[in-house]
C-alpha cells in the first residue's frame, strides 16, 4: 500500500545529532523548491544611464541575486524542526528561521551536520524519483 500526504509531500527526515538525544529533522529541496527560493532571493533593478553625445538616458533592467538570502531560504526549508538544543542555562533553542540561520553562520559543526543529513537525503530522493519513473 502507498500512502501519500497530499497536503505535505516531503516532511523530512530525523537524524540523530548527537549521544544525547538531541535531533533535527531535515528535508530536500526539489528543483520546484530550489526555483522558487532562487526567484525569491532575486529582484529586478533598474538603472537609467547616459548614453551617446546628446547624453539620452537609455533604461536597463538587470536581476540582482542575493546569494546570501538565498541560502538563508534553503537553511530555513531544508531544517524543518529540531529537539533537544538547548542554550548553557538549560533554556530550549526553539526552532526559528533566525536561530537555523544563526546555528549555521557561527556553528560549524552544525552547518557540517546539515550539509552531511543533505547529501543521503538528495540521493535517497533521487533514487525513489527513478523508481517512481520506471513504473
Amino acid at each position: 500500500m502507498a500512502v501519500f500526504d497530499l497536503e505535505n509531500f516531503d516532511i523530512g527526515s530525523w537524524f540523530e545529532y548527537d549521544d544525547e538525544g538531541a535531533r533535527v529533522c531535515v528535508r530536500a529541496y526539489s528543483d520546484e523548491t530550489m526555483t522558487k527560493i532562487r526567484e525569491e532571493a532575486s529582484s529586478k533593478k533598474v538603472e537609467y544611464k547616459k548614453v551617446g553625445k546628446r547624453g539620452g538616458l537609455q533604461r536597463f533592467e538587470y536581476i540582482d541575486f542575493d546569494e546570501a538570502k538565498m541560502k538563508e531560504l534553503l537553511w530555513d526549508y531544508a531544517i524543518v524542526d529540531w529537539q533537544g538544543f538547548y542554550q548553557p542555562g538549560g533554556e530550549e533553542i526553539d526552532c526559528t528561521k533566525e536561530n537555523k540561520i544563526l546555528l549555521m553562520k557561527k556553528i560549524p559543526k552544525f552547518f557540517a551536520f546539515i550539509d552531511k543529513c543533505l547529501e543521503i537525503l538528495i540521493p535517497e530522493t533521487d533514487a525513489r524519483m527513478e523508481d517512481i519513473e520506471k513504473n
